[in-house]
């Protein structure tokens, strides 16, 4: 990808990856850009000290076709501790942590450009830190068990500051037994690493377990019916995205509205759709993306390819792209947050 312009960051918490990298990197005649990897909780990847985070930047800085641009620091462990308070005191450790380290570069002439970390459960903490010039934040967009985390003031996070605009469309398949239903939506069509999902908007039912194919719903008072819809928030939206080939965008309760869209993740062929064919197709798993108050979209704008190799598309570039991908889906948007980057500011 580098050697079509793309910046490339890589993590790096080992000198033999190191070796190899500068290697790949001189064969193709290209730069890599580096990261430190530490490990300030999670137990997974990354380096624990200051001393051993030092030592593999000046390794990067001293291999060719690599160049130190700074420390990746993410806590995912973290995320989604429910209480504010428990999430507040891992993020104070890893933060110290954090500044001990950049301290230590510091003093090396090895300054980080990035200091990268942040997630949808803590990104309020790391803006705040003074430490932290990147966020990684994700989930945010969709929402899913992050919605039982609490904010400072103990409310859900999901009943506020953010809302749920991910869903899983499932019907009612069987009610023989007068207190459960059954639904169709079970283990191969979500993920339940992170908990079991729940009905959305009901209070009257709760999704308790799943097998395969079937999702077993308490039902006391016998109010679902037969094919009756009902939208499930997954537990975990990363993984359940994995597990579809489609997303089908849902705006004012009109599928036909906004369309059909690959999800790249997959091994499926995609095939070009016009938003008027909005309609599963037979075999298809398909995640329903419905809310009809708030609609949060992504546009990722594809350029075409710069020019000359190793220049950027401007930031003028990419805006005019999101004003026209904007524009032909014939939407209404509100301009929450703007990157203003050489006079360019959308308009009001």
């Amino acid at each position: 990808m580098p050697r079509y312009g793309a910046r490339i960051v890589v993590c790096v918490d080992d000198f033999a990856n190191v070796a190899e990298l500068s290697a790949a990197a001189e064969k193709h005649g290209k730069s890599l850009e580096c990261f430190v990897g530490i490990d300030c909780g999670a137990g997974r990847c990354g380096v624990n000290t200051p001393a051993e985070v030092l030592a593999i930047a000046r390794a990067i800085d001293a291999a060719p076709g690599l160049k130190f641009t700074g420390i990746q620091a993410y806590q995912g462990a973290m995320q989604h501790l429910e209480r504010y308070e428990d999430r507040k005191a891992k993020l104070d450790a890893a933060v110290a942590q954090v500044k001990e380290a950049v301290e230590a570069l510091k003093k090396e002439g090895l300054e980080p450009e990035i200091v990268s970390r942040g997630g949808t459960g803590s990104y309020y903490f790391e803006s705040c830190s003074g430490v932290y010039n990147e966020l990684q934040c994700g989930s945010y967009a969709f929402m899913d068990d992050y919605g039982r985390v609490l904010d400072e003031h103990g409310k859900r996070i999901d009943r506020g500051e953010w809302e749920n605009a991910l869903f899983i469309l499932t019907s009612v398949m069987s009610h023989a037994k007068p207190d459960k239903a059954i639904c169709d939506a079970g283990l191969q069509a979500q993920a339940v690493d992170s908990g079991l999902p729940f009905v959305y908007g009901r209070d009257d039912v709760k999704y308790v377990k799943c097998s395969d194919e079937h999702g077993i719903i308490d039902d006391p008072k016998g109010v679902l019916k037969i094919n009756e819809k009902l939208r499930l928030v997954p537990g975990h939206c990363d993984p359940t995205c994995n597990l579809h080939d489609w997303y089908v965008g849902i705006r004012k309760a009109r599928s036909r509205r906004f369309g059909r869209y690959p999800h790249a993740a997959r091994h499926t062929k995609a095939r070009p759709t016009g938003v008027a064919d909005a309609a599963p197709i037979r075999g298809e798993r398909v995640v329903a993306m419905i809310n009809p108050a708030t609609f949060i979209l992504m546009i990722i704008v594809g350029t075409s390819p710069p020019r000359q190799r190793g220049e950027y598309p401007s930031y003028h570039h990419c805006y005019e792209a999101a004003q026209s991908a904007i524009k032909n889906l014939g939407l209404d948007v509100r301009w929450d947050c703007v990157l203003k980057h050489k006079g360019v500011e959308p308009e009001k």
